[in-house]
């Protein structure tokens, strides 16, 4: 692999508009332009700052960040679980397939988040949650498909709840 940059610790096999077959570790400022998609497996955060520009698509199975800053303004879209230890904020697109569990610092700004699964799904956070547009968009409902709450959810601006039934 070439060197990329002196201050990138450790990515493997980077492309943009292509699948990642292995998880990034960054520990590093990277910025993601224009309309390409980044995919991975696994995406975490341990110390870098991330941002998400506008019209930029970032797709993984799950995304921990756990000591870093991430500034959303694009869109991240998970098959699997949000894990925010660090900082989110940003007024970007979450689309969530897994469980959301929160314990750092969100700043919702502009942002929506999506539930979109056809099975059970949890929001997680000791405090309580604030988003600014929420919409939980589950297939196949049933009292075993639901979306579980630890604790008070707050939606100060758009909440939408679409049940999808086939």
């Amino acid at each position: 692999m070439k060197k990329i940059s002196k201050h990138i610790k450790s990515i493997r096999l980077i492309r943009i508009g292509s699948l990642l077959k292995n998880s990034l570790i960054f520990g590093c400022t990277l910025l993601f332009f224009q309309s390409s998609t980044l995919k991975a497996q696994v995406i975490n955060n341990n110390g870098a700052a991330i941002s998400v520009t506008n019209e930029a698509i970032v797709q993984s199975d799950t995304l921990e960040n756990t000591t870093g800053n991430i500034s959303n303004n694009g869109t991240i879209g998970l098959r699997g679980h949000y894990i925010n230890i660090g900082t989110t904020s940003g007024n970007g697109i979450y689309n969530i397939e897994g469980n959301r569990t929160n314990t750092g610092v969100f700043n919702r700004g502009a942002s929506t988040v999506n539930f979109i699964r056809n099975n059970n799904q949890s929001i997680t956070n000791t405090g309580g949650e604030i988003f600014n547009n929420l919409s939980i968009n589950n297939s196949r409902a049933s009292p075993i498909n639901r979306i579980v709450l630890s604790n008070n959810v707050n939606v100060p601006g758009t909440f939408r709840v679409s049940i999808l039934k086939y």
